[in-house]
């Protein structure tokens, strides 16, 4: 049974929010948008989103501004979690400053790889705000399967992924200056080397060793696990922390959290998807194969990945290849196949770790969408052991497809490791 102060605390968050909508977002969003609005006529409709767990107070909101007009407006309001202690655990305000630095200096107004801004910015009653379009009435939604999604929508994703990757090379290219402020005021909530987000480095640590325990139990190469053990034993020193360290010349802005509930789908003929990314918060400057190997390991299985390596990553450099030519910076040595595949082949790991922390969730979500109502013992033990031998005996699997495949050599090889120079 919910607490009745948390019940007290949202009703009256609740009555906060209709009164700020009224008062100050409707007027202020009528002006942005040049809409006739007479004060006590706006109409304005709020629910919130079901079976997914947003890091900010997020809801939906159809507007009309006044009960004549023939336009109802479709946003979607972001705003700072309202739990200061949560908020101060968990690097939330970073977190939003983020996306709101995104929105303000680096996205495209015009770009259909992710929802149209109306505002972002500073607010009185709530400190900061970012008001987004709500796609879904022009049909996107996000897959209804949490895991194995499929290959259509693997490679629909794929190809947005790029042309946002193509977009923030150009940026890099034609405007180096701007570029790198963005970069410089980026807040790294999960991989700040100097400021270590400690709830982030425990949920690696921990749930990766499910990996060495099921190498060990399959009696795999004693070599092989004894290093894989002695790598995962500080995997996000050892492994994430110097994965994300950007390369030149192939590093750029990345989204940073490609995995299922941030990528939204819709219909297109003939029988195909078109993408598009939401939820910036995590943004970095890192190597492209961030996003790529995160959406790659998140949504396939391992059946999928080795089947269509090949198509998968031609996916993407072809749509990236393209982009690059439109906008005039394509460089035949600089952003080849085999310049991306070798940067690939040293930075997928960030996918495999991901989806060792992130599957079991998931894969409990698949089967349970009640979870999100469950309690944090709860939780952390789906987090912790979901999936159960099926899901163990998988992430050893992936991990010996990707040392097959070479994405192992760079941590393996030691030598090679410290002579690698990070840029």
């Amino acid at each position: 049974m919910p607490n009745k102060a948390v019940v007290r605390a949202a009703e009256e968050l609740e009555r906060k929010i209709k009164a700020w909508l009224h008062d100050h977002l409707i007027p202020r969003m009528a002006d942005i948008l040049k809409e006739k609005y007479i004060k006590g006529e706006a109409e304005c409709k709020v629910t919130r989103p079901r079976d997914s767990y947003f890091q900010s107070d997020t809801f939906f909101a159809n507007i009309r501004f006044a009960s004549s007009s023939p336009t109802e407006w479709h946003v979607l309001v972001k705003l700072p979690n309202q739990d200061e202690i949560v908020r101060t655990h968990h690097n939330f305000t970073d977190l939003f400053n983020n996306e709101i630095l995104f929105y303000q200096r680096f996205a495209n107004s015009e770009s259909e790889d992710y929802p149209k801004c109306y505002l972002a910015g500073a607010d009185p009653v709530f400190e900061k705000v970012i008001v987004l379009e709500n796609v879904s009435p022009r049909g996107y939604f996000i897959c209804s399967n949490k895991i194995n999604i499929g290959m259509d929508y693997v490679l629909a994703g794929l190809q947005t992924i790029a042309r946002f990757h193509g977009f923030t090379y150009a940026i890099k290219e034609e405007m180096p200056e701007k570029f790198y402020q963005i970069v410089n005021n980026i807040k790294l909530v999960r991989y700040d080397k100097d400021n270590v987000y400690m709830p982030h480095m425990e949920t690696v640590n921990s749930r990766i060793l499910r990996v060495v325990k099921g190498l060990k139990a399959r009696g795999e190469d004693l070599k092989f696990t004894k290093q894989i053990e002695d790598l995962f034993k500080d995997a996000y020193h050892k492994v994430l922390i110097r994965c994300v360290e950007p390369v030149e010349p192939l590093a750029t802005i990345v989204h940073g959290d490609c995995t299922q509930n941030n990528v939204m789908f819709r219909k297109v003929d003939p029988g195909g998807f078109q993408a598009i990314l939401i939820d910036f918060q995590l943004m970095m400057y890192t190597s492209p194969a961030a996003d790529v190997s995160v959406w790659i390991y998140m949504c396939l299985t391992l059946e999928d990945i080795k089947a269509h390596r090949e198509a998968l990553f031609n996916a993407y450099h072809d749509t990236l290849r393209k982009i690059l030519k439109e906008r005039n910076i394509w460089s035949p040595e600089k952003y080849s196949r085999e310049a991306f595949w070798q940067d690939y082949k040293q930075h997928a790991i960030i996918g495999y770790i991901t989806a060792a922390y992130f599957l079991p969730i998931m894969t409990e979500f698949a089967d349970n969408n009640d979870l999100l109502q469950l309690n944090d013992e709860a939780i952390e033990k789906a987090n912790a052991s979901g999936g159960g031998e099926v899901l163990t005996n998988a992430l050893v699997d992936m991990l010996l497809d990707a040392r097959e495949a070479g994405l192992l050599d760079f941590y393996l090889n030691n030598d090679k490791a410290e002579v690698c120079q990070h840029e």
